[in-house]
């Protein structure tokens, strides 16, 4: 989008938002948002949803349904992730149901927050910055909760954040620290949106300066600091992305209006992102959309085929399939 259309929008956006996450929660997301009217479980298992009728909490739910259909209404309690959260309403129709419900809610929420951030370039340097088309990326930072912020500077100190952030990346200077994010293009008005980026810089770095890190905590708190570290590689490490497509996704679906959500294959995303040194890692654009129901497909979104005729000929050029697709409201079956 035009630098000028992200800081209309960034107007319309809250400063931050509420994210409590917990692991499985986009499954239950996913299919709350296809589920307008009750379908038949049989049809869903035949459907281009059906890996998420097996996961944690949407199994225990379709279990109870003892009409052998599945009402969206059903996983409310779960679906909604950009909410403050509380213990959810428990749904109706069985033991079972309550107590799947009831074991999420116990298990290991994280109490993250979301914010927004602009990733800009000027026009000479844009084939720099990672993107498919000049312009302002929308920047949906993850970050942790507060309290980890609180106990990392407790321990190492303000400057040691600086560690493991890149002064260049789209990343919290003050406040809650940045746990990953994603990078968003759009144009007004329009019903998709191009997933351009997640990353995460914090997790990564911080195996590189683990050491160091436990050494300026000093002895009398070397080892809260090693367990800091260890629980921030143990708790994060596993949900990190997955909490960062759902936040982009939901963001997309509830704040901006949008139904087609995009987002890059490997190699093809690389040659229209000009990107020729390090690759990122070939999960984050392969095995993550599988886990949210992406398709591949020979498509890309419209924003670039109204692009610079440049940006077409990269398309046409680029490896198959191009991109991942997920049709936030198309019919489920």
């Amino acid at each position: 989008m035009l630098p000028e259309q992200h800081k209309s929008l960034q107007r319309h956006l809250p400063d931050e938002l509420a994210y409590p996450y917990f692991r499985g929660r986009e499954a239950a997301w996913l299919l709350r948002q296809r589920l307008d009217r009750p379908q038949r479980i049989a049809a869903l298992r035949r459907g281009p949803l059906a890996p998420l009728i097996e996961r944690p909490g949407v199994r225990e739910t379709v279990r109870a349904c003892g009409d052998g259909r599945l009402d969206g209404l059903r996983l409310q309690p779960l679906a909604d992730p950009l909410e403050t959260f509380e213990q959810p309403g428990l749904p109706q129709g069985g033991g079972a149901a309550e107590m799947a419900f009831g074991a999420l809610c116990e298990a290991d929420v994280l109490p993250l927050i979301v914010t927004f951030d602009a990733w800009e370039q000027d026009e000479d340097g844009w084939r720099w910055n990672q993107t498919s088309r000049r312009g302002t990326n929308l920047v949906v930072q993850v970050n942790f909760p507060q309290e980890y912020a609180d106990r990392f500077i407790r321990l190492f100190g303000e400057e040691s954040r600086r560690w493991l952030e890149y002064w260049a990346h789209p990343v919290r200077r003050d406040g809650p620290i940045t746990l990953s994010w994603a990078r968003l293009d759009m144009d007004p008005g329009s019903d998709e949106v191009l997933i351009e980026e997640i990353q995460t810089d914090w997790l990564r770095t911080m195996k590189r300066h683990a050491k160091p890190l436990v050494q300026s905590a000093g002895k009398s708190k070397k080892v809260e600091a090693r367990q800091l570290l260890d629980e921030t590689a143990e708790r994060y490490g596993k949900i990190w992305a997955e909490a960062t497509l759902l936040a982009a996704m939901a963001v997309a679906r509830r704040l901006l209006g949008a139904n087609r959500v995009w987002l890059h294959q490997p190699d093809a995303g690389a040659k229209l992102k000009h990107i020729r040194d390090t690759q990122p890692p070939r999960s984050l654009y392969s095995d993550l959309p599988r886990r949210f129901c992406f398709r591949p497909t020979d498509r890309a979104p419209e924003i670039l085929y109204r692009a610079r005729s440049q940006v077409v000929s990269r398309l046409r050029r680029a490896p198959r399939p191009v991109f991942w697709h997920h049709d936030l409201a198309a019919p489920v079956v």
